[in-house]
């Protein structure tokens, strides 16, 4: 089963409540307001100016989840610690580039480009790359029962660095 992230954003929080439903979250976020929205591909909220959804999401039928939601602006040459989510983490690039190892190899995001989606218990690592600063919202969409972040290298995975000068 797979599901997809809405983006929309409102002049004002009360026309995003308005339109938020039953999976909607409203963040105050990049001087926007936006409505959040996880739901099938088609699914669109009343008003509001639609700018992306990405996807698909896997999610498995029976386990209950939860949307953590973070705003990220970091300069070239940042860098995470080798992590991995008990659910997918997906971004939404607004500004500048990045580069994400896995153990199947690096991907790239940038804004009006391919979204990078990860999937769970995927060890991994982020990495500001290009010129510019990255501003972007992430998303991970994980099994409730479990913590949203683990930070080991317990996958026995130990990253090569391909993302470096990319």
């Amino acid at each position: 089963m797979s599901v997809y992230w809405h983006l929309d954003i409102y002049p004002s929080r009360a026309a995003a409540e308005a339109a938020k439903g039953h999976r909607g979250t409203i963040v105050e976020s990049m001087d926007k307001i936006w409505l959040l929205t996880i739901a099938d591909e088609t699914w669109r909220p009343i008003g509001g100016e639609h700018i992306a959804e990405i996807g698909p999401i896997t999610v498995t039928a029976g386990i209950k989840y939860t949307a953590q939601y973070m705003e990220g602006i970091n300069v070239p040459g940042g860098e995470t610690a080798v992590h991995h989510h008990s659910g997918s983490e997906v971004f939404y690039m607004m500004s500048g580039e990045a580069c994400m190892e896995t153990p199947q190899g690096k991907s790239f995001g940038r804004p009006g480009g391919k979204s990078i989606i990860v999937p769970p218990d995927t060890p991994h690592k982020l990495t500001i790359t290009g010129t510019e600063e990255r501003r972007g919202l992430m998303l991970v969409l994980h099994d409730s029962s479990r913590p949203w972040v683990t930070r080991t290298h317990e996958h026995g995975w130990v990253e090569k660095g391909i993302c470096k000068g990319s």
